[in-house]
């Protein structure tokens, strides 16, 4: 009986530490997860912030290579709304970094939101469209098609590490 309760106290615990990921933190007060790091990934900047309201970072990582940027994506994505949702606002990204392939060896998808809160009217009448990337990978593999090629799919309005944004890039650097 006591091993059955030890078991069942070891499994919670034991799946907490497999899905830890740091707290919505003032972007001004803290360095990017992606500083410093072997892979840096790639920044798209997605737009300007003309409020002088506190910026806001969120990071998320996936636990193995097997994890899309996509879902990690979502996940900074969905606590940043929260943050946001309670003080009654929404988010408008500004900046969203993301790892690149081969999501091997300890490069596993990441992703990185700096973000504000704004009400929800003001998020309506000004959409935020993406301007550009920021920094191709350091690995020289991006030609400046692909560079423009994903610039493009920014402005088209396709979202950075989904299977339609690849898609989009592949098509247009053909």
């Amino acid at each position: 009986m006591k091993n059955i309760r030890a078991l069942m106290l070891m499994v919670p615990i034991t799946l907490l530490g497999c899905s830890s990921a740091p707290p919505v933190q003032k972007a001004a007060d803290t360095k990017s997860y992606f500083d410093g790091a072997v892979y840096p990934g790639e920044i798209y900047k997605l737009a300007e912030d003309n409020t002088g309201a506190e910026q806001y970072r969120v990071f998320s990582h996936g636990s193995s290579g097997f994890v899309s940027v996509a879902s990690v994506q979502s996940n900074a994505e969905g606590r940043a709304k929260d943050f946001c949702g309670k003080e009654g606002k929404t988010i408008k990204v500004l900046q969203q970094q993301t790892s690149t392939p081969p999501h091997v060896l300890g490069n596993f998808p990441r992703a990185e939101l700096i973000f504000i809160c704004v009400d929800k009217n003001t998020a309506i009448n000004q959409p935020s469209k993406p301007a550009s990337i920021i920094k191709a990978p350091s690995d020289g593999s991006s030609s400046p098609t692909m560079d423009q090629a994903k610039v493009k799919c920014l402005d088209l309005g396709f979202k950075p590490g989904t299977d339609t944004f690849g898609q989009c890039i592949l098509k247009l650097a053909k």
